[in-house]
C-alpha cells in the first residue's frame, strides 16, 4: 500500500498507513496508545445504542498517534528517569494525561523544559493550572518547586 502523507501547518505528518494502523487495531479490541488497554467501553456504548460521531472517534485516534510520536521524539533518547528491565522511562501516558517521572529536581525540570518546547513547536498549550508536582523521597526536600513558562506548578 502506497504511503500518503497530510499536509499540516503545526505538529508531525499523519500518514494514511498510521491512520489505518489505528483503526486495524481499534478493530481488534485494542487502544491505539502503548498500553493496548482493551476497548470495551466503545463496545458497550455501541450495544446501548449510544452515537459516538466520527469526528470524536477520529480525534481520539489522532491524539494518540499524535501524543506517542511526540513523546517518543522528544524524551526517548533523554536518560532521565526510573530504569525498567536496564532502560530510562521518563514518560508514561494514560487517557488524555501524561505522567513525567524524574530521579532529581533537576531531572524533573529538563523533562518539563523538554516537554513545554515540544508543545510549543507543536502548537499544543499545556496548561499550568491542571499541571501538578508529586514529590516521592524518603528524604526531606527543601526546593520542591518546579516552573513550566516561568509559572510553578502546584504540588
Amino acid at each position: 500500500m502506497e504511503e500518503t502523507q497530510t499536509t499540516r501547518t503545526n505538529g508531525p505528518p499523519i500518514t494514511k498507513d498510521a491512520i489505518e494502523k489505528s483503526i486495524r487495531r481499534i478493530k481488534n479490541s485494542k487502544a491505539v496508545g502503548p498500553n493496548e488497554i482493551p476497548i470495551e467501553i466503545l463496545k458497550l456504548m455501541a450495544e446501548n445504542h449510544l452515537d459516538i460521531t466520527e469526528e470524536l472517534f477520529i480525534a481520539y485516534c489522532l491524539f494518540n498517534l499524535f501524543s506517542e510520536e511526540l513523546f517518543k521524539e522528544v524524551l526517548y533518547d533523554i536518560i532521565e528517569g526510573i530504569s525498567i528491565n536496564g532502560r530510562p522511562d521518563n514518560n508514561f501516558r494514560y487517557a488524555d494525561g501524561t505522567v513525567l517521572v524524574a530521579d532529581s529536581k533537576d531531572g524533573r525540570q529538563i523533562l518539563v523544559n523538554l516537554t513545554m518546547q515540544a508543545c510549543e513547536n507543536y502548537g499544543i498549550t499545556l496548561h499550568t493550572r491542571k499541571t501538578k508536582v508529586l514529590i516521592v523521597s524518603k528524604n526531606n526536600i527543601d526546593d520542591r518547586k518546579t516552573y513550566a513558562d516561568g509559572t510553578p506548578l502546584e504540588r
